[in-house]
């Protein structure tokens, strides 16, 4: 990558930021050796400022702070077509979830906002309920967004034909889907989190 005076950028990489992927995805993404057929079958790469194989990339080099502020881990849509494609086994989509969750515990700034105060609105959503309830779903992405009128008409369509129920119902077993909450992080990065080169 080129810097704005000629210069090449030079990359020092971050193995510490690959062990801390690795170890929350779950995933061997130092195996990747960049075949791009995650990448070939995203309906979404032409849209990401990082397509997959260079998401996978960026880890691998410890590219933190970029990848965790990028466009393309929330432009993701988790259809999966990149796991599938992966011949050794890497999935990406989950690799892409886990960058989502450390960009949100770290406080990052979301490269795609919209779809951040939605993906922040429906884990809330089913956080309390065990199961998405759409009128609460909209109503938290409203107060996030502030976009108070945006699709008015479309949602009170919706409400009139019923296809939006107003009371929400809960799930049997809170409790468990409450625990599976506390595993997950949500601000502030594990001290490993911070970057060297170790």
């Amino acid at each position: 990558m080129a810097l704005s005076d000629g210069s090449a950028e030079i990359i020092r990489p971050d193995f510490a930021f690959l062990r801390t992927v690795e170890r929350r995805s779950g995933q061997p993404v130092r195996s990747c050796f960049r075949c791009l057929k995650c990448t070939a079958g995203c309906p979404l790469a032409v849209e990401m400022d990082y397509p997959p194989d260079r998401m996978i990339r960026m880890v691998q080099l410890g590219l933190k702070e970029k990848l965790l502020r990028s466009r393309g881990i929330w432009l993701c849509t988790s259809c999966v077509a990149c796991s599938d494609r992966c011949p050794n086994g890497i999935d990406v989509a989950a690799v892409v979830d886990c960058l989502r969750q450390m960009s949100l515990a770290g406080g990052y700034a979301a490269g795609e906002p919209q779809v951040a105060a939605f993906h922040l609105s429906f884990l809330d959503v089913v956080r309390r309920f065990g199961r998405l309830h759409e009128a609460s779903l909209i109503g938290l992405l409203k107060l996030r967004t502030r976009d108070w009128l945006g699709d008015l008409g479309a949602g009170l369509g919706l409400l009139v034909r019923g296809k939006i129920p107003l009371l929400p119902r809960r799930v049997r077993g809170g409790e468990q889907v409450e625990k599976l909450f506390r595993s997950v992080p949500r601000r502030n990065p594990e001290p490993s989190d911070k970057g060297g080169t170790g």
